[in-house]
């Protein structure tokens, strides 16, 4: 047999059907998809019918809860009487104050020139928020310690805000780090 033949008896085809029928009072789409295989003496046709349905999709779609605008960022200035923040949008340079308790423990990686978002509703504040990574200058480092082991080790440093953070062994006073703002963890060195 040659290899000619033995290509034409495993011979193989697929065929699409799209019928538009009426079901349920609604437009739908009906796909067939037929598949036949001949291998050697064996013959194999497989079927299988889908429907999808006009409403079905405009319901869907219709149903879809709005997406809400983002929060509009303002740019933090400075603290007033120990529990205020006063930000100002960059836009409108509009001034507008919130209580720092509503960043919760965020609140310490706060910088002045630092990004909050907040949502105000009437002119009150709803909620506040830091972006979730924040860059920060380390200010103090403990010194590095020596030996090298197989799990990372991390040493003791105070930020520029005056928050503590765990930073790995090769960071110095002075570098730039990148911090997460939920969980106080050290993420990147910034070179």
């Amino acid at each position: 047999m040659s290899r000619a033949q033995g290509i034409e008896s495993n011979f193989r085809f697929s065929l699409f059907v799209f019928l538009s029928v009426v079901r349920g009072g609604t437009d739908c789409t009906r796909r067939h998809l037929m598949r036949h295989d001949t291998l050697g003496a064996h013959a194999h046709t497989h079927t299988r019918t889908r429907y999808t349905c006009a409403r079905t999709h405009a319901e869907r779609a219709s149903t879809a809860a709005p997406t809400d605008p983002a929060p509009p960022e303002y740019q933090y200035l400075y603290t007033e009487g120990g529990d205020r923040a006063v930000l100002m949008d960059p836009t409108t340079y509009e001034q507008r104050e919130i209580l720092l308790d509503s960043l919760g423990p965020a609140r310490q990686y706060l910088r002045e020139g630092g990004t909050v978002k907040v949502l105000f509703f009437n002119g009150e504040e709803i909620s506040a928020s830091l972006p979730e990574e924040v860059e920060l200058e380390v200010k103090q480092a403990a010194p590095s310690m020596s030996g090298e082991t197989a799990a990372p080790q991390y040493k003791a440093c105070v930020l520029e805000t005056g928050a503590g953070c765990k930073v790995p062994t090769f960071v110095v006073a002075g570098d730039r780090v990148v911090v997460n703002t939920k969980t106080g963890d050290f993420v990147k060195r910034i070179k």
